[in-house]
């Protein structure tokens, strides 16, 4: 079993695009989806989704740090493909073209507080394409995995303790992208 990060692509009322950390293992996948996001609301009642690995830093922060909650999608209509009636990003390096076989709802206490979640399990139907992807070794990719819990906590002691978790991974990181995710949890450079 491998663990990744990646895009998981769900649609019902509209198509969502989140951040989603999966284990993996020959053709199945587990993963959890906190709520009330969109992609839980998505998956309780569409149980196909696509799961995309990208070397696109820039897809990642949008699926993990941008449209949250808001009942349209982080990505532009040129930014998904459809293809047999799956969504995916056209910026996907490989693609997993999924169905859920088992939702378990339930609580997480983790240190950064208590949370409603969803754990899934799935099997891959059919994937496609390369070995050539980011993951948390990247620092950005690492910062935007904290920062993506921080819009759906309430407690200012949590979300300074992510505050500092970014500021951290981030040390040495210039760029406007480093400065986006920055902004998303109220630190300046």
């Amino acid at each position: 079993m491998v663990h990744r990060e990646g895009i998981l692509v769900s649609w019902n009322h509209h198509v969502n695009a989140a951040a989603v950390g999966a284990d993996i293992e020959k053709d199945k996948m587990s993963f959890r989806i906190y709520k009330p996001a969109d992609t839980a609301k998505n998956l309780e009642h569409n149980s196909r989704f696509t799961y995309s690995l990208t070397d696109s830093p820039e897809l990642f922060y949008k699926a993990s740090l941008t449209g949250a909650d808001s009942s349209s999608c982080e990505l532009d209509s040129e930014e998904i493909k459809e293809e047999d009636g799956f969504y995916y990003p056209v910026k996907a390096t490989q693609t997993h073209f999924c169905k859920i076989s088992k939702i378990t709802p339930g609580v997480v206490t983790d240190e950064y507080g208590t949370s409603e979640i969803l754990d899934l399990e799935a099997e891959i139907l059919s994937h496609k394409g390369k070995e050539n992807y980011i993951q948390r070794e990247d620092p950005l990719v690492d910062a935007m995995v904290h920062a993506s819990r921080y819009q759906i906590l309430d407690a200012p002691a949590m979300k300074d303790r992510i505050r500092r978790k970014v500021t951290e991974t981030l040390k040495d990181e210039r760029g406007e992208l480093a400065d986006k995710i920055r902004e998303k949890v109220g630190v300046s450079q």
